[in-house]
């Protein structure tokens, strides 16, 4: 049985995400004065209009698709919000960064995307929740830096419209806004609870962190109706991050920066509703925590434009780069998006390294993970997943997006052929050693507050 070509499965996903354009009527690409990157936390890209959600959860980040270009398979490296984070500010996979988990820090030699642009005369700044970012070494370069305190991102658009009034006229702005949503604990306001919040489950389960570790380990069964709830909720609080995403846009548009500032909008990871794993990600190489939404909106860049190629997160970093007008750096992993942007000959997409590579290390946070290290490469529609204690898996993303079906056992030359590329991409990635600091007692605090000491 021969796998589907190229030629047929990329049409589907591309329609699913967006009408393609014309390669003809592609805008020539042209340097930004600013930069504005906007991560949302846990967001699922399935949870998108833009990437064929059914339910209006996210108008905002849709409409951002539509005045933009959206790239219909981007990939974390790691499902965890540190690492993804340095991924896309250092265009290295997490191994060679050493920001493997979220409380290893950045190795100080790697420079970072926000460094380069502050060398090159940007005022620099970043507005996020207290989430470690500062420790780990992904605040270094920013010359200013705003926490939010509220868990709930209250007070990070105040403080970037304080910060913006104060940068003086023809600067030029490189500016990261991270939305701490939709992570659990799911509280998203009561309107739009009311909206989307349907189901009811009057069981003596809680919404909290202890009871979906305890169905992880397999302690107690999952009543339907808490896995409606569940699922809600989550919808819910996106549609809470998708009122922050308008919020801020909406700002660019009133401060005049909209017309000259190139926006890059994306997810640093998704979240698993399926399964036993419940309100989980760092220990889930599913497609629901891999598969990220990714949009670019600026000058030059064309809208309504769905590139298909599988793409990953560190390709951000030298994407910018080009965008802004700075020079290259050697040694970066990541590749630059703009030949997929703006590119009206065929062959650009054919020739591209249609792949995407996905850990998940056997240690977190100083101690052994729950599970053995997994490994996953994505070609194409395909996806190889690779796990000491469970061996070899080999999914159609396609025709299998649930990832319910191993193809290994009917397709042997796929396998051997992705089981391959994964084993010398393992070998050849440059591999940097970081120490994990201590957990202080409140860090610790706050990661049992997030689920993520157990």
């Amino acid at each position: 049985m021969q796998s589907p070509s190229r030629t047929l499965w990329l049409p589907i996903v591309v329609a699913s995400c967006g009408p393609q354009h014309p390669a003809a009527v592609l805008s020539r690409p042209s340097q930004s004065q600013h930069v504005f990157i906007l991560t949302v936390d846990t967001l699922r890209a399935d949870r998108l209009g833009a990437y064929g959600c059914s339910r209006p959860l996210t108008p905002a980040m849709d409409e951002l698709a539509q005045q933009g270009t959206c790239f219909a398979r981007a990939m974390t490296p790691m499902p965890c919000t540190g690492p993804s984070h340095a991924s896309l500010f250092t265009g290295l996979y997490p191994l060679t960064h050493g920001l493997t988990d979220n409380f290893t820090a950045l190795d100080p030699s790697i420079p970072t995307l926000a460094e380069q642009f502050r060398s090159h005369g940007f005022s620099t700044a970043a507005f996020f929740h207290h989430f470690r970012f500062v420790e780990s070494g992904l605040s270094r370069g920013f010359d200013s830096v705003h926490l939010d305190e509220s868990l709930r991102n209250h007070q990070v658009l105040g403080e970037l419209e304080r910060w913006l009034k104060q940068q003086r006229a023809g600067q030029r702005l490189f500016v990261w806004i991270h939305t701490f949503l939709p992570h659990t604990p799911y509280r998203p306001p009561a309107e739009l609870a009311r909206r989307w919040i349907k189901s009811r489950y009057d069981g003596p389960l809680a919404m909290n962190h202890e009871t979906t570790e305890r169905i992880r380990r397999g302690e107690i069964r999952v009543p339907d109706e808490y896995q409606k709830v569940f699922r809600e909720a989550y919808d819910a609080d996106v549609a809470f991050a998708d009122t922050k995403v308008a919020a801020v846009l909406e700002l660019l548009d009133r401060r005049g920066l909209a017309e000259t500032s190139l926006v890059v909008f994306a997810g640093d990871h998704g979240e698993s509703l399926e399964k036993l794993h419940f309100g989980k990600h760092s220990m889930v190489i599913r497609q629901v925590t891999l598969h990220v939404p990714l949009i670019f909106r600026g000058p030059g860049v064309p809208q309504g434009l769905t590139v298909g190629p599988v793409v990953e997160l560190m390709d951000v970093f030298p994407t910018l780069l080009e965008y802004a007008g700075l020079p290259a750096l050697d040694g970066i992993q990541g590749r630059s998006l703009r030949p997929l942007i703006h590119s009206d000959d065929s062959h650009v997409i054919e020739d591209w390294d249609d792949a995407a590579f996905s850990l998940l290390p056997g240690r977190y946070y100083g101690r052994e993970n729950h599970d053995s290290t997994k490994m996953a490469v994505r070609h194409g529609p395909w996806k190889l997943v690779r796990e000491p204690d469970q061996g070899i898996r080999l999914y159609h993303l396609e025709l299998d997006p649930g990832e319910d079906h191993d193809r290994a056992p009917d397709f042997p030359r796929q396998t051997r052929t992705l089981e391959k590329r994964l084993t010398q991409w393992l070998e050849s990635v440059p591999k940097c050693r970081s120490e994990n600091p201590s957990v202080d007692g409140v860090t610790a605090d706050l990661l049992n507050q997030l689920g993520y000491l157990r």
